[in-house]
């Protein structure tokens, strides 16, 4: 049976993707926009 610290792990791991995901992306795109800007 899982227990609740597996439940709890779950909840740490989608909310550090839900953190990283939007910003890995964020980074990216400010990248390009900086070096295409120059």
């Amino acid at each position: 049976q899982i227990g609740e610290g597996a439940a709890a792990a779950m909840m740490m791991l989608a909310a550090l993707a839900v953190v990283l995901v939007p910003y890995s992306v964020w980074i990216v795109w400010r990248r390009r926009a900086e070096g295409r800007n120059g």
